[in-house]
């Protein structure tokens, strides 16, 4: 089987854990037996790297698309004004038993059968995060990816219950497969080493972890509230660390961070590199993830392959990934969080408890048992066509 996975807009840095979805895959794919072959189609300066040195993989070129280049801009405001996409041609030339749509937009389509990997819904959720652009486009792309795809993927029950209610796609051409911590996260980490790259960031003291971009959703802000609760009531002596890339919510994070008067106990790291991540996980006291909307949370895996205890909101798809290894909170009660965080904090049985749980739960998912499964998908929709 011939597979073309669609990577014209991959750029870097630019879209988040459908970033680490897409870069996992591939690796995962090389690490299968068969013969299966695969093309990956999109801009050489960002795929060049990805590419596993196998003979089954080849890089298709597409350049001139990656988000935020003058062709990335060009092609939106043609497809948007003409239903025209400058990208088709370079999709039509493909030749493949089936495309691989990996960041849940259907485009451009293509001449053989696709399959699209549908990340959240957000939009009909929290539609006041976004313009009201947007959401109407948001709205007209999934449609038509629910609508075209002959197989839809989605990266848990909860994306696939919500796509199900707002888009009424076939139940049969849909299927769950969940996402994996990296082999990366581990909780074998060099103390010494985690403590001096932890230093090079000011990291010092001890410190609850939340890794997120500051959009909206992400609730810094109840995380604050209960953090400063938390100073109060448990005179915890540490700091609240937030990484991540600055976004649309930054400046609102940064002014809650002043009124609360936790200038000089939160410490915002920034992006940092994901071969960081880990020892940020090991060395915290626990990981504090109060999204309000999230369609898989792999923090939460990551936090517990390296024996972080995890306090998740007890929202969307957060229980579920999490399987009873964390404690949950209702993600806009300030109080409950502090509470439940004072408890990790203080009670050592339960912190090991959490600990040796979230070992076993991160145990549960790979990413070759994902690669596998998105492997039947193609082949079941290939196998459909004929």
């Amino acid at each position: 089987m011939r597979v073309a996975l669609n990577a014209i807009s991959f750029a870097p840095g630019t879209i988040g854990g459908m970033e680490t979805y897409f870069r996992s895959l591939i690796s995962a794919f090389a690490s299968l037996p068969g013969d299966d072959r695969y093309q990956v189609c999109g801009d050489s300066r960002y795929l060049s790297g990805l590419m596993p040195d196998d003979a089954r993989f080849e890089l298709e070129a597409c350049k001139g698309f990656a988000p935020r280049s003058i062709g990335w801009l060009a092609r939106g405001i043609i497809r948007n004004l003409t239903g025209r996409d400058l990208a088709a041609s370079s999709m039509q030339r493909i030749q493949a038993d089936l495309v691989h749509h990996p960041f849940s937009l259907l485009t451009p389509g293509a001449a053989c059968p696709s399959v699209v990997t549908i990340h959240d819904l957000q939009h009909e959720f929290f539609p006041e995060f976004f313009s009201p652009w947007i959401v109407r486009k948001k709205r007209r792309e999934y449609r038509r990816a629910a609508e075209g795809a002959a197989g839809i993927i989605t990266i848990s029950n909860h994306v696939r219950q919500t796509l199900l209610e707002q888009y009424d796609p076939d139940p049969a051409k849909v299927t769950t497969i969940y996402l994996a911590a990296s082999p990366l996260f581990s909780r074998r980490g060099d103390a010494e080493q985690d403590r001096l790259l932890l230093r090079r960031y000011g990291v010092e003291k001890p410190y609850l972890f939340y890794p997120a971009a500051t959009w909206p959703h992400k609730n810094h802000a109840t995380l604050l509230a209960a953090f400063r609760l938390l100073k109060d009531a448990a005179r915890f002596d540490g700091e609240l660390v937030l990484s991540g890339i600055a976004k649309h919510g930054h400046t609102a994070v940064q002014q809650e961070i002043e009124r609360l008067n936790l200038a000089d106990c939160v410490r915002m790291t920034g992006y940092f590199p994901l071969q960081d991540l880990p020892a940020f996980y090991r060395r915290a006291e626990l990981l504090a993830f109060p999204s309000l909307f999230e369609g898989f949370g792999l923090p939460l895996l990551e936090a517990m392959a390296c024996g972080c205890p995890v306090v998740c909101a007890d929202v969307t798809s957060l229980p579920e990934i999490a399987g009873g290894a964390a404690l949950l909170f209702p993600p806009l009660d300030a109080a409950a969080l502090a509470l439940q965080m004072q408890r990790v904090l203080e009670d050592r049985s339960l912190r090991s408890n959490l600990r040796q749980s979230g070992f076993e739960r991160a145990a549960c998912f790979s990413w070759q048992r994902t690669a596998r499964e998105t492997l039947a998908v193609y082949h079941t929709v290939v196998e459909g066509q004929s």
